[in-house]
């Protein structure tokens, strides 16, 4: 009953999580809808990113560091290719 419990909580707290990171998506959407700066709308996610919970129980090789953020994933921050 206890594990069912644990999971229960894991559940209710990964949905709050969820609903948080997306409403930064949300925020950084909004942004870009009003032509807000690149590196507003970066710095909007960074934080976020920085922030979540989650993010320290993401393996190593899946973590976006802010470089990673600055570099996009198509190129450098003027978006050309790497």
């Amino acid at each position: 009953m206890s594990a069912r419990i644990d999971r229960n909580e894991e559940r209710v707290a990964a949905k709050r999580e969820i609903g948080r990171l997306r409403a930064v998506i949300d925020r950084a959407g909004a942004l870009a809808a009003q032509n807000a700066s690149a590196e507003m709308i970066r710095s909007t996610l960074a934080e976020a990113v920085a922030s979540s919970r989650v993010s320290s129980e993401i393996p190593e090789e899946y973590r976006w560091d802010a470089e990673d953020l600055d570099r996009g994933p198509f190129g450098d921050r003027e978006g050309r290719a790497i």
